[in-house]
């Protein structure tokens, strides 16, 4: 399963972070996590950001989905997407 965020904490040398976790879902923790941001907006990629974001995106999404429908119909294949 692929995150749709990459922490600072989880990052490997080939990876820059995306995005922070914040915890609990609430206005206090957001703006912690905005402010820890803005402490460390050199560590973020724009290109990385964009990069993840298309991991995500509408169209990969429903070719995935389309392929995996089609693989169970014909009895291939019953794994997750």
């Amino acid at each position: 399963v692929r995150e749709t965020v990459i922490a600072p904490a989880t990052t490997t040398s080939s990876q820059s972070p995306t995005g922070l976790f914040f915890y609990p879902q609430e206005a206090q923790s957001l703006q912690r996590a905005i402010a820890d941001f803005l402490a460390r907006r050199e560590l973020f990629s724009p290109a990385a950001c964009r990069r993840q974001a298309l991991i995500f995106s509408r169209t990969r999404f429903r070719k995935k989905f389309t392929g995996f429908i089609a693989r169970v119909r014909a009895g291939q294949n019953r794994s997750r997407l």
